[in-house]
This record gives structure tokens, C-alpha cells and sequence, in this order.
């Protein structure tokens, strides 16, 4: 086991990370959800903007034939006659109570879609760095099963033969196989919890499952703030706490919005319009 894992691919926790970062479904999903918002949120959608409107027609009639009388009958000639329009709209709010509102909620449940975004990516990479040193831990727990194994054999061999040479019973090997079929097993275990912790990160980056792949085992900690700075840090930091911020201003504007329903709605309305027609026979 040892020597097929050292001759893998080290994967460090900073790569591993990039690929969940770029490969990870539910990251990806809330990042189509913020680019949503933020189309959202553009100008465009504001209702500050004047709209242009515009339209055309044409109509073209065609006569000809015989007209009979008393006298007898008498042809003309085909005749066209031409009828064309075209109109030209613009539409512009000036003033509206609500616009103003509107827009700050918009721009604000962006921030908030950014937020959450933060927290889900938060929330993975928390997932996959305990799952990264979970897999670390059963690493190093499946090499010392893997060792015990390894003396519980040698102990089954010297027990053999000590007792080939009248050094020792029956009940030392037979004492000596039971630690060697526990061991054995321990060791199936450990490295077969190491396997389905390989394949969870695995799907987590997005990669094939069975996928093999070394980890880094040497942790460092840097962790030197206190207690008081720890709890100041989130509360300047915490996802949550900033969602709720947003999420309560984002009410506030709402609200602003819906008290302006009394005040009055300005716009500005100019159009042209033009029609025309052509009858040769006139």
C-alpha cells in the first residue's frame, strides 16, 4: 500500500482547492445565480431610461377590369394606388417615487446573491478541507495498520518456529494467528475508509472517482489571535451577519418603495407620425 501511494501524484490542498473552486456544481450554481442578479441590477432594468418605440405600414391596391353601360361595354387600363405610414414613439419618465427604491433593492439583493455565493463557497471549502485531512488521518492510520500487520506476521513466524523447536504450544500460534486476523482486518478497514475518502474528494474537485492521488500529512498552525480578537474578526467577517445586514436594508428600501405609492408619477410622452399614399389615377 505504501509504495503505491508514494509513487502518486501529490495533490496539495491549495490545487485541490482550485479545482473544487472551478469544478464544484453548487459553486458553479451560485454563480449563475450572482451573474443573474447583477444583470438584474444593470441600468438597463431600472426604468430610468427613456423607451423608443417605432412602426411602419404599407398598403398597395390594385384595380382593373370592364365597366358596362347602356352604350356597351368599355375597359380600362390596371391602376395602383400606394398607401404608407410610419410612426415614431418616445416615452420618458421624469419623476417616480417608487424608481429610486427600486433600484437601490436591486443593486442590493446583488450584494446579498454575492453573499450567499461567499457562504456556499465558505461551506465547501470547509467540507473539502476536513474531508482533505480526514483522508490525511486514515493515510497515516492505514500505514500503521499496515506495519502492525507486518509484526503480527513476524510474531506468527517466530511462533512457528519456536514451536517446531519445542520453545512453545500450539495456543502461541494459534494466539499469534488471532492478532494477525485482527490486524489483517483492521488494516482492510483503515484502507478501505482511506478509498471512500479519496473518492468523496474526488467528487468534490470533479475529477473521476477512482481517481488516485497522494496528500500532504504536515499541518502547521498559525492560529495567534485571542479570544476577543477572534470575536471581533466575525463579527466584522461572518457571512451570516453581513447577509443579515443586507437582508434588512434590502427591507428598509422595499419598504421606502411601497410608502411612495401616494406621490404622484411625471412622464413625458412625444411622438411623429406620418402617412402618405400615391394613386396615379387621381
Amino acid at each position: 500500500m505504501g509504495n503505491s501511494i508514494i509513487s502518486q501524484e501529490v495533490l496539495t490542498r491549495q490545487d485541490a482547492i482550485d479545482l473544487v473552486l472551478e469544478n464544484h456544481y453548487d459553486i458553479q450554481v451560485v454563480q449563475k445565480t450572482v451573474e443573474q442578479a447583477e444583470n438584474n441590477a444593470n441600468l438597463l432594468n431600472s426604468g430610468y431610461l427613456p423607451t423608443v418605440s417605432a412602426s411602419g405600414n404599407a398598403n398597395i391596391s390594385y384595380l382593373g377590369g370592364e365597366n358596362e353601360t347602356v352604350q356597351g361595354t368599355t375597359a380600362f387600363d390596371p391602376a395602383e394606388s400606394y398607401n404608407y405610414g410610419a410612426s415614431l414613439n418616445l416615452n420618458y419618465t421624469i419623476f417616480n417615487g417608487a424608481r429610486a427604491y427600486n433600484f437601490r433593492q436591486m443593486k442590493e439583493q446583488h450584494k446579498l446573491s454575492e453573499l450567499q455565493a461567499r457562504q456556499v463557497i465558505e461551506q465547501t471549502i470547509l467540507q473539502f478541507s476536513a474531508g482533505y485531512f480526514e483522508l490525511a488521518r486514515l493515510k497515516e492510520q492505514a500505514k500503521t495498520q499496515e506495519e502492525a500487520l507486518s509484526i503480527s506476521k513476524n510474531r506468527l513466524d517466530r511462533a512457528k518456529y519456536n514451536y517446531q523447536y519445542g520453545q512453545s504450544t500450539q495456543l502461541d500460534v494459534l494466539n499469534a494467528e488471532v492478532d494477525v486476523n485482527n490486524d489483517s482486518i483492521n488494516y482492510i478497514n483503515s484502507r478501505q475508509q482511506m478509498l471512500n475518502a479519496q473518492r468523496n474528494l474526488n467528487l468534490m474537485m470533479g475529477r473521476d472517482l477512482e481517481t488516485e492521488f497522494d496528500i500532504e500529512t504536515d499541518v502547521t498552525f498559525k492560529l495567534r489571535e485571542g479570544k476577543a480578537e477572534l470575536v471581533e474578526m466575525a463579527l466584522e467577517r461572518n457571512v451570516q451577519i453581513e447577509q443579515t445586514h443586507s437582508q434588512l436594508q434590502n427591507n428598509e428600501w422595499a419598504l421606502k418603495a411601497s410608502q411612495t405609492g401616494w406621490l404622484p408619477t411625471l412622464a413625458l410622452n412625444a411622438g411623429y407620425q406620418y402617412n402618405g399614399s400615391e394613386n396615379p389615377n387621381g
